[in-house]
């Protein structure tokens, strides 16, 4: 992990990026990968583009931005959290380009933000998003931002200023040191700067195991030097002295010795070849020189430069590799080339990235010890040099576990041979023009993995492995899939995106991860709702949920709408309008009161009843967090859905993986005091543990929708498009409501939740099934200093029951989420 720091803000940059530079106030990392690039930046900016966005505040605006920062782009997450006391928000999205791109931004001084960018290929996500949050939790700012900036802008300005009146500066002379050779003496060396560090034990050579398609060859140099005092220039101030340079190299069998040279510029080798990661240095050094693999020898000779140009240390070493510990059966081969230096029978991996022919050699198909193929082919289609067929040969590779053909535009049909390879575990064949796949193929009684998207599949075939674990068909042409795809016992992942598909197996409803597109599971599958009980669903009055049916609050609606402005909508908004009970907390609760309203603290259960646990993932019992108590019967008055008695206890099991635990119980005779209770802040699974007891004021209100969010303009048919633009107006509707209620309606019951995409009812139709507009908020929760709630970015939650739960009085299948700016 290096630290890098700047005038106004520090990171942690983890290893894997072999790359990392400062540049006045940012930060620039960067990971080479195959034939592209995994990048990160970090720097700060002022707030004034992001004034120009449409949005409520500076976190909306921020997302807003986000969704064409890189062209049209489909939003994936956003979400907020704390890091170094401040907010930093996130964005993630996947551009129409084929990157994925995680931004972040953490506010500072007034009208200043701090900026994090990361990009990987769509599909990496799971692999790299993890690692930029990593950098992202770890920032820490300070320093004065604006003036830094001032300062950063003039800088910048001064340098387009002098490349326009000089010459381009001259690149960095090359090394003065002499150009490596294997040491006559066999001394093995390592010295940086003149000083002379000694080799540790821990130095790694390896060829890691446990990777399906192979692994490059690591050589991990560790070493000390014996007074790091005396390199205060060249070494940081954390590792006491001890440094790491760890190379990653690949291309370079050669008849079992590894062989090759690799330039490095700026920490970069530019054919991504080889990577370097390095420690212990100061992290204004870049490394410049020559890596060398020859005659069972590691070595290089270059420099490491500062960032002024006088700045120079010379870097030389040298080491013997011990090559009878070298397994290459765990080393991937990149190139035909470098396989026929190998023994048949030793190669187990092969990855070309760029075919370049329009057939496989028959070359290939002697080294049948292979385990896993991959082969990609960049030729546009028509072009002489894309792959024009996959050869029955492919059959003689019997011990293949693993198998990629990706951007194969020139193939029209799979062979049948494809079939014998009966060890095949994972199939990949993208960007061709087939238009079927043989049955046999799907049928591979070890297939468990298997990717076609981007083809001309019309159709699959009948009988399809029953080991079947995942099947991408995206973006293909298929018009309906084989009913045994909803009777695959193991399949637990299904993508059928983007086709044009008019009929479907009702079973591929019960698929765990079903990536379908929201309208055509609502059209093309059964999504009932089966009820909490699995029996069905019951009659509901949805009346009883509007503040039309409510005479005073109608009036207090109309009195609100009476101006002229509101004469186009407001019909619709009466329409919309929900008969809300507004709830706000008031002081703090002793608990001298047993099976009050309550939000915060801990719940009055009955006797009989335990506090709600459950196993998170360490397997630990653990409790869930309470968040508020409600007492039925003082409710009553104001609404007419609400058990009429009893109480109502809601619970989450934190906000990371947010789950909620809803419990009616009529009657209180039983009641025990929260004060009773033996549960301490270590027993509840979240980090906020137990939240300050409040006591809770309600009354009725009127709840509309937001006018930001989409959703009332589609519940009203388009009729209140026109109001997006109504800023003043709307605004004027919200406030003016808001003080018609003797409450602040910081939270309420059957309210609408202010988002930015979807609904609660529809994130609740999504996962439990059945008509957005059959399901009603429960509870709405916003962050509340009072007992402490801060759900992410002072966002809300929400739990959301199925009506006909509500009025069968049945509250265990109540779905919760969060939204925050």
């Amino acid at each position: 992990m290096n630290k890098v720091k700047t005038d106004t803000f520090s990171i942690d940059i983890p290893d894997i990026f072999e790359s990392v530079r400062p540049i006045l106030q940012s930060v620039r990392a960067q990971h080479a990968l195959n034939d592209d690039m995994v990048t990160l930046t970090v720097g700060v900016a002022n707030n004034s583009l992001l004034k120009k966005k449409r949005g409520a505040d500076l976190g909306e605006r921020f997302r807003t931005w986000c969704l064409d920062r890189r062209g049209p782009s489909e939003l994936t997450e956003a979400y907020s959290f704390s890091v170094d006391d401040r907010v930093a928000h996130v964005v993630t999205v996947e551009a129409e380009t084929g990157y994925a791109f995680y931004f972040a931004m953490v506010e500072a001084d007034e009208g200043y933000h701090y900026e994090l960018t990361g990009d990987c290929l769509v599909g990496q996500e799971d692999e790299y998003f993890p690692v930029f949050e990593q950098v992202l939790r770890s920032f820490r700012g300070f320093g004065d931002v604006a003036a830094a900036l001032a300062e950063q802008q003039q800088g910048l300005k001064t340098l387009m200023s002098g490349q326009r009146k000089q010459k381009p500066a001259p690149e960095p002379e090359p090394s003065p040191a002499a150009p490596f050779v294997v040491p006559a003496d066999g001394k093995e060396y390592l010295v940086v700067g003149g000083h002379a560090f000694t080799y540790l034990p821990e130095t790694e050579y390896t060829i890691p195991a446990g990777f399906d398609t192979g692994s490059e060859l690591s050589i991990d140099l560790k070493a000390r030097i014996d007074a790091p005092d005396a390199a205060p220039q060249i070494l940081n101030d954390y590792e006491d002295g001890q440094i790491y340079l760890r190379f990653s190299v690949k291309g370079i069998y050669h008849a079992g010795i590894p062989t090759g040279r690799f330039t490095f510029e700026n920490d970069r080798d530019p054919t991504y070849l080889a990577y370097l990661w390095k420690g212990g240095f100061q992290y204004s050094l870049n490394l410049y020189g020559e890596l060398v693999l020859e005659d069972g020898w590691v070595g290089f000779s270059g420099y490491f430069q500062g960032s002024e140009p006088t700045e120079r240390h010379v870097v030389q070493f040298a080491k013997r590799l011990p090559l009878d510990t070298f397994d290459w059966t765990q080393y991937c081969f990149r190139t035909l080339d470098e396989l026929y230096s190998a023994p048949v029978d030793l190669p187990r991996h092969l990855q070309v990235t760029k075919l370049g022919m329009a057939e496989l050699p028959q070359a290939l198909f002697q080294y049948t010890a292979l385990e896993s193929l991959s082969i990609a082919c960049q030729a546009e289609v028509g072009s002489p040099q894309a792959l024009q067929e996959i050869p029955d040969d492919i059959a003689r590779l019997q011990n293949l576990k693993y198998l990629a053909f990706t951007s194969i535009t020139g193939v029209k049909q799979i062979p049948a041979a494809l079939a014998e390879l009966r060890g095949l575990q994972k199939l990949y064949l993208t960007l061709s023009q087939i238009t079927s796949i043989p049955e046999a193929v799907l049928a591979l009684p070890e297939l468990e993995y298997c990717v076609l998207s981007h083809n001309h599949l019309a159709h699959l075939p009948a009988h399809i492995t029953p080991s079947l674990r995942s099947l991408s068909v995206d973006d293909n042409q298929l018009a309906t899939l084989p009913e045994v795809l909803a009777e695959l016992p193991a399949l637990k992942y299904l993508n059928i995106k983007r086709n044009p598909l008019v009929s479907l197996p009702a079973g591929l409803a019960n698929i765990e991860d079903l990536a379908l597109e929201l309208e055509k599971k609502q059209t093309l599958l059964d999504y009932r709702y089966p009820g909490a009980d699995g029996q069905g669903t019951i009659p509901f009055d949805n009346d009883v949920f509007l503040a039309r049916h409510d005479p005073a609050l109608l009036a207090q609606l109309d009195a609100v709408l009476a101006d002229e402005a509101w004469e186009p909508y407001r019909e619709a908004i009466r329409d919309l309008a929900l008969r809300t009970i507004a709830l706000e907390t008031t002081e703090p609760d002793d608990y001298s009161d047993t099976g009050n309203t309550r939000f915060g603290g801990l719940p009055d259960l009955p006797a009989n009843v335990d506090y709600p646990t459950f196993a998170n993932y360490q397997g630990e019992t653990k409790g869930f967090q309470f968040i508020a108590q409600l007492n039925c019967a003082d409710l009553a008055a104001h609404q007419a859905y609400l058990p009429r008695s009893g109480t109502l206890y809601f619970f989450i099991s934190g906000q990371e993986s947010i789950q909620a635990h809803v419990i009616h119980v009529d009657g209180d005779n039983s009641l025990r005091s929260a004060s009773e209770l033996s549960i301490d802040e270590d027993f509840i699974d979240a980090d906020d543990g137990i939240y300050p007891p409040f006591r809770v004021a309600a009354a009725p209100w009127v709840s509309v929708p937001s006018f930001y969010s989409t959703e009332s303009f589609a519940l009203a048919g388009g009729v209140l498009d026109p109001l997006e633009e109504e800023y003043e107006l709307t605004e004027g509707l919200t406030h003016n409501l808001e003080k018609a209620s003797p409450v602040e309606p910081t939270h309420g019951v059957n309210s609408y939740v202010f988002m930015q995409h979807d609904t609660p009812q529809i994130e609740a139709a999504n996962a439990l099934k059945g008509k957005a507009e059959d399901f009603m908020v429960l509870l709405r929760v916003s962050s509340d200093r009072k007992p402490g709630f801060c759900f992410w970015d002072a966002g809300e939650i929400f739990f959301v029951i199925h009506k006909s739960d509500l009025a069968r009085g049945d509250f265990s299948n109540v779905y919760c989420g969060l939204e925050s700016s």
